[in-house]
């Protein structure tokens, strides 16, 4: 997942006053009221069109159907791409998963994922004129059970559409994913791939601290999902006052790369690699478990719990935070 995971490092501005920018959006547009923000928790993440202005993916109205483009840093937007293990094993091969071994052979060793609307669980599928709707997403471990449309392999950025592709409407080629560069715009998921394919990014916001644990998901390479997102969250309220959940930089209270446990971070960026960086030391292999299966939040608590991040193991977990985190901004200067 590297081609669209990790091309943006810092991709957007803190964004403070998100009902304010879509105010301002929609007046500065001559629109009508831009969409209005997700249901289902902060925005903190987009997937977006690198070319023609950067335009995002976006639940179209909140309707949980239609997909659409819009200008970033609005609601609806909540899009990740999630990997698909279960299908060939993650990754194209020299016989999966198209129906024409030409595609399987040009996009061998890419990862193959689907787009996921973090405030539902759906995923990008397709209608019948190849528009991008909200449908089942595919089991990752299986890798099946998706509507049609939902599979794409990530070809560096160009987003090939599995379906489409087997369809065999471009002879020698294959469909990517394309949007118009306009609010509302429409997408199509079956552009010919000699036509110019747009390249997308995952970007993330640096703001809170549903920010910095999304950070932390991306630097480690785990789904950026409802669950894994929430007990982060959590995490950080276990080991500081939520207001102040940025203190020293280091939300966890992080020994490594740190200066000790009580020591301060560069910023909440280095915080969130040192994070990544100490979990996969070999030391807490529950915890890296439960975030690459996107566990629930409870079972996720408790490897965390038992693990020696805590020496007291937050008392055998009555002191480690349950419930919704209060999202609070640490200043800009801390990232």
């Amino acid at each position: 997942m590297k081609a669209i995971r990790y091309r943006l490092r810092r991709a957007r501005p803190a964004f403070a006053g998100i009902a304010a920018i879509i105010g301002a959006l929609a007046v500065v547009l001559g629109l009508g009221a831009a969409p209005a923000l997700a249901a289902g928790g902060p925005l903190v993440a987009q997937f977006c069109q690198t070319s023609n202005g950067g335009y995002c993916l976006n639940d179209w109205n909140g309707s949980n159907q239609a997909v659409k483009m819009y200008q970033g840093g609005v609601g609806n937007e909540t899009f990740v791409a999630q990997p698909v293990d279960g299908r060939c094993g993650g990754k194209v091969t020299s016989t999966c998963p198209f129906a024409n071994t030409t595609f399987d052979a040009r996009y061998a060793g890419f990862p193959i994922v689907q787009l996921v609307y973090l405030p539902n669980g759906k995923c990008v599928a397709t209608d019948s004129s190849a528009n991008p709707v909200l449908g089942t997403c595919n089991n990752t471990s299986s890798g099946n059970g998706g509507s049609n449309g939902t599979i794409f392999v990530d070809h560096g950025g160009y987003l090939i559409n599995l379906y489409w592709s087997n369809q065999d409407q471009h002879g020698a080629d294959a469909s990517c994913m394309s949007g118009a560069a306009s609010n509302g715009g429409t997408i199509t998921l079956n552009l010919d791939t000699a036509s110019g394919c747009p390249t997308w990014d995952f970007g993330l916001y640096e703001a809170t601290n549903y920010d910095w644990a999304t950070w932390v998901l991306h630097d480690g390479g785990w789904p950026v999902s409802a669950n894994n997102v929430k007990v982060l969250t959590e995490w950080t309220t276990s080991e500081e006052p939520p207001t102040d959940w940025f203190h020293d930089n280091n939300p966890l209270n992080n020994g490594y790369g740190c200066g000790g446990v009580l020591g301060t971070c560069p910023n909440l960026f280095a915080a969130a690699q040192y994070v990544v960086d100490t979990l996969n030391n070999g030391l807490y292999p529950g915890v890296v478990s439960d975030l690459r299966a996107s566990d629930s939040p409870s079972t996720t608590a408790q490897a965390i719990c038992a693990s020696p991040w805590d020496a007291s193991h937050y008392g055998n977990c009555s002191r480690f935070f349950m419930g919704t985190a209060q999202t609070v901004a640490a200043p800009a200067s801390d990232w």
